[in-house]
């Protein structure tokens, strides 16, 4: 995450909140500043899923949106040295700037597509990030499950995906050095087997989202907008926050984290009250409920 300005566009400066030395977890926040459309962004990310060598989700929060950011790296079954990476960002502009998200859908279109492009120019580097013992090992893992046992289907919608890799030729020397794999993951700079895409439906408007988020509710529980959930999902995800986030939970720690959690409590508090309840969750699936908080 170090490298989070050398792979993600507009995005000025990146930093771990708390103790930087240690590992990224589930929880783990960061501050970054963005620029976007012509606007200086500070937002706060944090990891709500993490598991080395297969997937990442961040969610992020702006005065301006939410943002949801997945990465999904699935071995080969077939190739051991091939693994596919598979980006999907969903971003929701908060409040009345809901009814600008066309103008967000055609900025947002190609960052999938740029976010990838360097993300691979940043891996596939000398100093890669992710050249550890510890990140080869799961890599390692799940290609071993992957071939032991056949890969479920991966929705239509593909937002962003990148499949890179060299001819088995090639690649003979490459996979028992360290790092090796990561080579061949990423080396599409020099033989590309396919090619980078990314379509519109790499945000909000995807039809994967059937309903809006104007204000971040659905984003602040760290779900994705949709008339699908149920009430057990929405609950489940309120309460892993919840434990979190509860004001019994920061003891001990410096007065900005207990403010910052303090803050992020009541949101989610408010999302989920709202969100609980059919009637305002319909009404605010709508955007019914954007004009009230403008008469505020």
């Amino acid at each position: 995450m170090r490298h989070w300005t050398q792979f993600y566009p507009g995005t000025k400066s990146a930093v771990k909140i708390g103790n930087g030395l240690e590992p990224i977890r589930v929880g783990s926040k960061f501050e970054t500043l963005r620029e976007m459309l012509g606007l200086k962004l500070p937002m706060t990310y944090e990891v709500v899923e993490v598991e080395p060598g297969k997937r990442l989700v961040l969610s992020g929060l702006s005065e301006h949106h939410t943002q949801m950011d997945q990465f999904f790296f699935m071995a080969d079954r077939h190739d051991p040295n091939f693994c596919c990476v598979r980006y999907i960002t969903t971003v929701q502009l908060r409040e009345w700037r809901a009814y600008l998200q066309p103008l967000a859908t055609r900025y947002m279109a190609k960052v999938p597509e740029e976010t990838m492009s360097n993300l691979q120019k940043t891996l596939n580097c000398a100093h890669s990030p992710v050249f550890s013992p510890e990140f080869e090992q799961a890599y390692r893992a799940e290609m071993r499950s992957s071939a032991s046992s056949s890969r479920s289907g991966t929705a239509s919608s593909s937002k962003a995906s990148s499949r890179a890799g060299t001819s088995s030729s090639s690649r003979s020397g490459t996979t028992s050095s360290k790092g090796g794999w990561l080579r061949d993951m990423f080396s599409s700079a020099k033989r590309s087997t396919d090619t980078f895409s990314a379509s519109s439906s790499a945000v909000s408007s995807s039809d994967e989202l059937v309903v809006v988020d104007p204000m971040g509710y659905y984003s602040m529980l760290g779900l994705t907008p949709s008339s699908q959930l149920d009430d057990d999902e929405i609950k489940a995800a309120y309460r892993k926050l919840a434990m979190q986030l509860h004001p019994d939970r920061q003891m001990g720690k410096d007065e900005r984290s207990r403010a910052e959690a303090a803050k992020r409590f009541a949101q989610l508090l408010k999302a989920y009250d709202t969100l609980k309840d059919p009637e305002q969750r319909r009404l605010y699936d709508a955007g019914q409920l954007v004009e009230a908080s403008l008469s505020l």
